[in-house]
């Protein structure tokens, strides 16, 4: 079977059914030069991964389609709009939810990441099996929520660590600096670093490497330990309770925080409280507690 977008129309993702059965997912954000994601992004992109899953391809990448770069993240000022009539956390849960759906899909998908790859779109690309990387100086890879003052709470607190440890993933949120394609792949982050003429060729290479992951792979995978585990769909797999910064940290982590001093957001009991990080790390807390109602696949 092979996805089919008959009758489906987007603004702002373009879609390719490739001759072997690939589908080429390229994000280009509609009046902009550069991608961030929107709730209308999102609802798009939500539909896409519906007939996905009805009609799955042989596999995904996702791209981008700007010159500029991969994904800046979040739209910043959208959400300070959803700050002021009190929906952030409407906003929060639509970003999960659809991140979920990406990392079920059943089929293999990678992330062909050029240029800047911050916040959301690190999240995105944490979603996706695999990760391609361009060896172009201009790609750096980061998740620099922590310098306005949040966290990433669209499901990259929980799947950076178990990508490649507690300790090298809060470094990364704590200090919010960036990775280069080969820093990134020295990590565990990225799986493969290509030209950028290449970099689509690269993934699409990457899928017809590594062998799709079914349900039952992916049952397993909750609990595995180890090479198994890398996976960034495993580890989306979790409880709704993982989509924050856990309640109880390991002593590994204790030890990463020691590793670099990272600068300390301001929180909401602070003298001049950021109203925005405020109000977008108490929904990522409300959306990830045991009593939510958002599901993660579990």
């Amino acid at each position: 079977m092979a996805a089919n977008f008959d009758g489906l129309r987007f603004s702002h993702w373009q879609t390719e059914l490739r001759a072997d059965g690939i589908v080429v997912l390229a994000f280009d954000r509609q009046g902009t030069s550069v991608n961030a994601f929107t709730q209308d992004v999102l609802i798009e992109l939500a539909d896409i991964l519906e007939r996905l899953t009805i009609d799955p391809p042989k596999g995904v990448v996702l791209r981008s389609a700007k010159a500029s770069g991969f994904i800046a993240g979040a739209d910043l000022k959208e959400f300070q709009e959803f700050d002021r009539k009190g929906t952030v956390n409407d906003a929060i849960r639509r970003g999960q939810a659809v991140f979920q759906k990406l990392a079920e899909l059943p089929c293999p998908t990678v992330a062909a990441i050029h240029g800047f790859c911050m916040g959301g779109g690190t999240e995105i690309s944490l979603a996706c099996d695999y990760r391609v990387a361009s060896s172009d100086p201009s790609t750096r890879i980061g998740l620099p929520e922590v310098k306005l003052g949040i966290f990433p709470g669209w499901g990259g607190s929980a799947r950076l660590p178990r990508l490649v440890g507690a300790p090298k993933a809060m470094d990364m949120m704590l200090t919010g600096r960036t990775l280069s394609a080969s820093s990134a792949k020295a990590m565990g982050l990225v799986d493969r670093i290509a030209e950028p003429a290449v970099l689509v060729d690269a993934a699409v290479a990457l899928i017809g490497s590594r062998p799709p992951r079914d349900g039952f792979s992916m049952v397993i995978a909750r609990t595995a330990s180890g090479p198994s585990a890398r996976s960034s769909r495993e580890g989306g797999a979790a409880s709704a309770a993982s989509w924050a910064m856990p309640r109880r940290v390991p002593a590994a982590v204790h030890s990463a925080n020691r590793v670099r001093s990272a600068p300390r957001p301001r929180s909401c009991t602070d003298s001049r409280p950021s109203t925005l990080a405020c109000a977008v790390n108490k929904a990522a807390a409300a959306a990830a507690s045991p009593s939510s109602s958002v599901t993660t696949g579990g």
